[in-house]
């Protein structure tokens, strides 16, 4: 009796795993078949360009100087300006980009470390032309601001789109670096279930629904669920102290028009957080955001009062005018 408990179970189990291999297998199937059907339907706006092993998409519309540029927050792609994009295209040259990893752009074995030298090398090779406006949102905000600072002979100013601050790894919370931990580790999980056609399915999106339209939305699950966009994310929370640490390293003064558009609406920036933990991180951004001002003697604010933390979703009619500002500024100045 014993025995013939024991071969069921063994069965039973065997039965188990060829169904779960089975599943995987399929999954699997059903994510590279419409991966590759959707990139065929959808394939990339602008024009990818390599960068030392590996391409990035960058698509540029519109034309005259200073050329902007619009660098997404974190999980953000060139996706995010589309609306935006339009508009500042009537003004001068706007081109935005993917990172390495997410939107179509190519993967790379080290998107942090490399961000810097990937966009030197994209506008380099693209070629996209200075001089430059620089404009960031969220963790954006710190790529901009590391570039006006490395270069700023090229850099004639910047528009930050509730930009984080260098000094925000270290003045967070213990809590709100916590929250920010589980969060890389959930977007790691998304990683390695999008091998498998899981987010897909689930429709678990990188991108805002809310904000494209029914042809855009299409247009944007072409790449959406590239397992490389939720890991690479995740690397950007994981190392965000470093980020932090490499631009306050290479702080200097500035002398452009500096632009700070904060939100003005409460949110939860961080996910995983407590009422009170979220309110003292809310407190410490607007400190910090106030500080950003004063990169420049010639910076300012404008609170986007209707705004949650995606101001360019929200409120995309401010981040046109605070561009457009800051564009005047450097024409007048010639």
């Amino acid at each position: 009796m014993r025995s013939r408990v024991g071969l069921w179970l063994r069965r039973a189990l065997g039965a188990a795993m060829t169904v779960v291999l089975l599943a995987l297998l399929t999954g699997a199937i059903y994510q590279r078949v419409s991966s590759a059907r959707a990139l065929r339907k959808y394939p990339a706006p602008g024009h990818l360009v390599d960068v030392g092993g590996y391409r990035l998409h960058i698509l540029c519309s519109g034309s005259g100087q200073p050329t902007v540029i619009l660098e997404a927050g974190g999980g953000g792609s060139s996706l995010d300006w589309r609306h935006i994009q339009v508009q500042i295209a009537t003004l001068t040259r706007v081109c935005a980009y993917d990172r390495a990893g997410v939107g179509w752009s190519d993967e790379s074995p080290h998107p942090v470390e490399n961000a810097l030298q990937d966009l030197e090398a994209l506008l380099q090779d693209a070629p996209v032309p200075g001089p430059y406006v620089l404009v960031g949102a969220s963790i954006g905000g710190l790529f901009s601001q590391l570039v006006a600072y490395t270069h700023p002979h090229a850099v004639a100013g910047l528009v930050l789109i509730d930009a984080a601050h260098p000094d925000l790894a270290s003045r967070s919370s213990a809590e709100a670096k916590r929250a920010e931990q589980r969060l890389a580790g959930l977007l790691t999980t998304f990683s390695y279930a999008a091998h498998f056609g899981v987010t897909r399915a689930l429709d678990i999106s990188m991108v805002p629904s809310t904000v494209l339209g029914p042809d855009e939305r299409a247009s944007a699950a072409a790449v959406d669920f590239r397992p490389a966009w939720y890991g690479t994310t995740a690397r950007y929370l994981r190392e965000f102290a470093t980020i932090c640490a490499r631009v306050q390293a290479a702080k200097r003064p500035l002398d452009i028009p500096v632009v700070v558009v904060s939100h003005g609406k409460p949110d939860q920036i961080i996910p995983f957080m407590s009422r009170e933990a979220n309110a003292q991180h809310e407190r410490l951004w607007g400190e910090l955001q106030q500080d950003l001002v004063r990169l420049s003697p010639r910076g300012r604010q404008i609170i986007a009062s209707r705004s949650g933390h995606m101001i360019a979703f929200d409120q995309p009619d401010i981040v046109v005018a605070a561009v457009t500002e800051v564009v005047n500024a450097e024409r007048a100045s010639k």
